[in-house]
């Protein structure tokens, strides 16, 4: 539906889809309805027909919206996924990353797909460093956060694990950076991480 046929569906379609992941029962996170760059924002109308349906439908899951086209990123396509409940993903293609706007409220996705796009490759551990900081802030804001690493031709699980130690209470660099003023440091920061292989469900903050 979002690829080969551009955003055309009949209603069969998304009814066999909902009913399919209608049995994640308690495991429900976030569907992802990834557009490819060929899929213009002269195509709004058809995305909100999909975004639509799933709200009415996919009843559990929160929903996220992949956009590799620039056409996309405008305060009216904002709106339009705010109404539907939607977020937006921020994802690191370099012909079209997207813009750090805060969509959805109670929750973040971040899909990463290289360093140079190609789904190749490695994050250093200064990017890493800089996206935990990102998530700690929005887990501390009550947010659940969404990770997935898309470089699976590449270093996609070393990353995985490399952020994941990130958010270890030991973690000096993290923890200095929180709480410059502590010398002895405790603080575990509960984190949801994935790749596209499979995702770890989220702590909760009380």
């Amino acid at each position: 539906v979002t690829h080969a046929k551009g955003l055309q569906f009949n209603q069969d379609e998304l009814e066999r889809f909902a009913e399919t992941v209608e049995h994640a029962g308690e495991k429900k996170g976030c569907l992802l309805v990834q557009l490819p760059p060929s899929v213009k924002s002269d195509l709004r109308e058809e995305l909100e027909g999909i975004l639509e349906y799933l709200r009415g439908d996919a009843k559990g899951w929160r929903i996220a919206v992949e956009f590799r086209d620039n056409s996309w990123y405008n305060s009216t396509v904002y709106r339009m996924l705010q109404n539907f409940g939607a977020g937006m993903v921020e994802q690191d293609m370099p012909k079209a990353p997207t813009p750090q706007v805060t969509i959805a409220e109670d929750f973040g996705y971040l899909r990463f797909h290289g360093p140079d796009g190609d789904y190749r490759g490695s994050y250093d551990e200064a990017f890493l460093l800089g996206q935990a900081m990102r998530i700690a802030a929005w887990i501390k804001e009550g947010r659940e956060v969404y990770v997935y690493f898309n470089n699976t031709a590449g270093e996609a699980f070393e990353n995985l694990q490399t952020l994941n130690a990130m958010f270890n209470p030991h973690h000096e660099a993290i923890c200095k950076q929180q709480h410059p003023h502590c010398s002895t440091c405790f603080h575990p920061l509960p984190i949801c991480t994935g790749n596209d292989l499979g995702q770890l469900h989220p702590p909760k903050i009380n």
